[in-house]
């Protein structure tokens, strides 16, 4: 049995093919990197395809991306399952993390993406926002 390295989690064991592509990346091996960019679109083993989408709207979260990213990502994660309360919920499980400004960046972005016109609300004191229609290809302006 192989010892623990210096800062290991206590018990964590990482399989062999897992430790050869950690050692690779962190080489900056051409093909790992090739591999993973191209993996990283499928269906990875033992990530179900909704913790993938949500993992990947925590990424761009943390990286203040594109509201373009923002619509992309939501619909990835709703087609996959996810509810808006999971998908709001990873936005304020980032805050700790990524702090108050990328997260108030991110908010009104995945508002409009779950049909929620936050504008709107502002725009009517009393009044709740209007809902955004959902179609095929996303929210559409308010009606």
């Amino acid at each position: 049995m192989r010892r623990p390295r210096h800062g290991a989690i206590a018990g964590s064991r990482v399989r062999r093919d897992h430790e050869d592509l950690l050692r690779r990346l962190a080489l900056s091996d051409d093909e790992a990197v090739a591999a993973t960019l191209t993996r990283g679109r499928a269906d990875l083993p033992g990530v179900d395809p909704k913790t993938q989408a949500l993992v990947r709207l925590a990424g761009l979260i943390a990286v203040s991306s594109a509201p373009a990213s923002f619509h992309w990502s939501v619909a990835a994660a709703v087609a996959a399952g996810a509810s808006d309360e999971e998908i709001v919920a990873v936005l304020v499980s980032m805050a700790p993390i990524v702090g108050g400004a990328r997260v108030v960046a991110a908010a009104p972005e995945l508002a409009r993406s779950l049909g929620y016109d936050v504008d709107a609300a502002f725009e009517t004191p009393g009044d709740d926002a209007r809902p955004l229609h959902r179609g095929p290809e996303g929210p559409e302006v308010a009606r």
